[in-house]
Formats: structure tokens, sequence, C-alpha cells
């Protein structure tokens, strides 16, 4: 694939905040759903229902391996639906129906499976079989909206900044939604009693309820009023296996932007996954759940014109780096806390948060500038490179989960009983601070950006003289 310019005058450079507002909205729903499912299913179902760590964490592997599977494909037809006009958003439109019913089947569950046996295998609990077909479905829908919608937002400028504030305000929803989605389910539970069994299981039917609005309204904003892309329809090709899960590989920046981004993202999946346990059987302080993820979100909405400010400043990778060591820094000092640390716990969680701004903005902005500088304009296939990169998203959040949970059960640790804390703590808060810096480290030596060399070359360049050294005398 070879290389072309920035076409900065193909198009108007700056979006109107109405429509480039339009757009963001979706990603509110997106990003509230996505969250309950990495971090409260777990949690959830293990509570509510009994259904054993090692069985969910099995759940994780397959639905998330097959939505992974998927997402390419998705990825494949949404290019070819460029040649339709709004093709990618009519796609993502009739997907939206699956993620709001998915979402209520995984956290709406009826109530005559209660009645049946939910300890032991897989096979042997209904509970836990519905879990895995309602966890299918509600993938199915999110990789159809997510991928032609975020795909979408790739190609409505040619330019390097806009592209970064599209994804921004996209993220800056997102966030919101983040925080929607962990926090609503805590105030729920705490509304309709005090958070534990059938209370629990109220709260999260609301809160099922309560998404489908909050999913169909942005919906049918962002069909009347999202900006249309400026690139051109994507060459209709014969499909193959190779074009729709290689081909993007082949592009070299591509390849390294992946690998940190996984790298860092598992440290995220991991915390997320237990985050929690942690905060019911180390710091001791259930009731402030929904404080503790109001600080860490709300931190990461403040975060953002930060974020966006000194990646003008600088580069994006450059900003992405500081993103990632604040996040790490956050991560690991939560090795230190014990029973009844709610003041530090909030510090750490307003420090890791204000990472997140640069940690969830930024990679898919530099994304959106690989595609556009080191593919063909006339050939963006965004469709096909947001699908690896939600695939590749995907496993490394199952991964995640389904490795830590099965893991903490082996070293001993069970739900509120006290028993090897100490495991706890290692799995939520020192290893993703060392794989956060792993993911740093990577990010100083690779280059990620078409536009800039890597983050060590940036240094480098900045800490040189400013002005030359005159030598003459006059």
């Amino acid at each position: 694939m070879t290389p072309t310019t920035d076409n900065s005058t193909a198009a108007p450079v700056r979006l109107s905040a109405w429509r480039l507002g339009a757009y963001s909205t979706l990603q509110l729903p997106l990003a509230m759903s996505a969250l309950p499912i990495v971090l409260n299913v777990s949690h959830f179902y293990s509570k509510s229902f009994g259904v054993s760590l090692s069985v969910i964490g099995l759940i994780f592997i397959i639905t998330r391996v097959l939505d992974a599977l998927q997402d390419p494909l998705i990825g494949y037809y949404s290019d070819r639906l460029t040649h339709r006009p709004n093709g990618r958003l009519l796609f993502a439109l009739v997907s939206t129906p699956l993620l709001g019913l998915g979402f209520f089947a995984v956290f709406s569950p009826p109530a005559f499976l209660l009645e049946y046996p939910t300890a032991g295998a897989l096979l042997h609990s209904p509970m836990a079989l519905y879990l895995l077909a309602a966890l299918v479905l509600v993938h199915l829908g999110y990789s159809g909206v997510s991928i032609n919608y975020h795909s979408l937002g790739a190609e409505l400028s040619y330019d390097y900044h806009e592209r970064t504030r599209v994804t921004i305000w996209r993220e800056v929803a997102g966030i919101i939604g983040l925080l929607l989605g962990a926090s609503l389910p805590v105030f729920l539970a705490k509304a309709f009693g005090h958070g534990h069994g059938p209370n629990e299981i109220e709260g999260y039917a609301r809160l099922a309820m309560i998404f489908l609005p909050m999913l169909v309204v942005p919906a049918i904003l962002v069909w009347m009023f999202s900006p249309k892309p400026v690139t051109p329809p994507v060459p209709l090709k014969k499909f193959n296996v190779s074009g729709v899960f290689v081909a993007p590989f082949r592009n070299r920046r591509f390849r390294m932007l992946l690998v940190v981004y996984l790298v860092n993202g598992t440290a995220v999946a991991i915390g997320a996954s237990v985050v929690l346990f942690f905060i019911d059987d180390v710091i001791m302080a259930p009731n402030w759940v929904p404080w503790f993820i109001l600080t860490y979100f709300a931190s990461g909405v403040a975060s953002v014109p930060f974020w966006l400010w000194l990646s003008r400043r600088t580069s994006k990778s450059a900003t992405w780096s500081i993103g990632i060591l604040v996040s790490a820094i956050g991560m690991g000092a939560a090795v230190l806390l014990g029973p009844g640390d709610i003041v530090p716990y909030l510090l750490i969680c307003a420090l890791a948060g204000f990472g997140l701004g640069a940690d969830y903005g930024l990679p898919p902005a530099i994304l959106a500038d690989v595609i556009h500088n080191e593919v063909s304009d006339s050939q963006g296939e965004s469709g096909r490179y947001f699908g690896l990169w939600a695939m590749a998203t995907k496993l490394t959040t199952a991964i995640g989960a389904a490795v830590t949970l099965p893991v903490l059960q082996w070293l001993g640790y069970s739900p509120g009983q006290g028993m090897s804390v100490w495991a706890l703590i290692g799995v939520y808060a020192a290893f993703p601070a060392l794989v956060k810096i792993a993911a740093l480290i990577m990010l100083w030596r690779v280059r990620v950006e078409s536009a800039k060399p890597s983050v060590r070359k940036q240094w480098r360049e900045y800490r040189k003289p400013r002005f030359a050294v005159r030598t003459d005398h006059g």
C-alpha cells in the first residue's frame, strides 16, 4: 500500500459543532452498553445467580472469540455499502435493535431460570447457557453499530487535527456513557434495596429498560444530522478471506499501533474485570462504588481539553504516552491501599481517570490518520481496519477477564469470603501497572503515526537547541 498525501484541501477543514455533536451522540449508548458487559456481568451473575467465576470466564472466551471473528466480516460489508447513500449508517441502524435487545437480555434474565441450578459446568446450568446466548446477541448488535459508526468518523475529514477533533468529541460522549454504565447499576440497586440478591436483580432490570430509549434517540439524531463522508466509495472487490483478515496487517504502521493498543488495553481489561471485587473485599466500601466510578470518569471527561491541547502542541503519540504513564501510576498506587482507605482510593481514581482521556480518545484518532496516510484515499477501507481493530480489542477484553477470573479462583480468592485478598490486590493493581509500563516502553520506541516519528525521536528533537549560535562578528 503506497502512502498518499494528506488531502487537506479536498474538503472543508472544520465541521460545524451542531453536526459534529449530532454524530457524537451515538457513542454515549455504545459506551454505556460496553462497560457493564465487562465490569458488571461477572459480579452480577456470580453474586446474584451463583454462577462460578470459572464458568463465567469460559463464557467470556467463547462469546468474545465468536464476536472477534465476526468483526472483520462486518467491516468488509461496511466498506461495500459505501456505494449506497448513507450505507454505513444504514448498517449501523439495522444493528441497533440487536444491541438493544441483547443488552436487555443480559441484564434482565427471565425469572423462571432462577428455579434451575446454577452451579456446575456450563452445560449443566441453564442460567449460564442463557448468559452465553444473550452475550452473543449483544456482541453482534454492538459490532454492527460500532464498526460502521467509527468507520464513518474516520471519513469525515482529510485534515490531521480535524480527525482528532472528531474522535475527541465522540469519545467525550463515550466517557459520559461509561460513567452512566458504571454508576447507574449501583444507584438503581441502592434505590430498590441494599444492592444484594433480588434487589440487585431489580436494579439491573431497570438499567436494561432505561438503556433502550438512550440508544434509540441518538441513533435517530445521527441518521438525520450527522456529517457526510468526504472520501469516495471503496472499490468493490471479490470476497476473499485474506483481503478481510490479512490485508490491513500489511500496513506496518497499523501493526505497530495495534500491538501497543492491545498491550495497553490488556491492563485496562484486567482491572475492569475485578474492580468491584477490589472495592468490596480490599477497600471494604461497597456503598462508595458510585462515587469511585463517578470520580474516575468525571476526571476523564475533565482531562479531555488538556489532552486535545497537548496533542496539538506535540503529537498524538507523545500525548498518549503521557496518558499511559499517568494511568500506570494511578493503578500501581492501589497496591498501598487497605480497608477503609476511601479518600486515598478516590484520589487514585482521579489520577487514573485523568489518563483515561488520552488513553480512550487518541488511539482511534491515530488509526484514522494511518488509514488516510498509508492507504490510497480511493481505497481507504476504513471498515476493514476498524473491524480488525474491534476484533483485537474484544479478544484483549476476553483474555483479560477470562484469564483473570480463573487465576483469582486458582489462587484461592472467593468473592466476599476474605480469602487470598493479596491475590486480588496483585491482579487489580500491580500487574496492570506493569503491563501499562510495557505498553509505554513500546510506544516510546516504535513509530505509530504516519506523519510523526517515534516518541523517543520526538523527544530528542524537542531537546535540541532552539536557536543557532552566531559565529560572525557583525
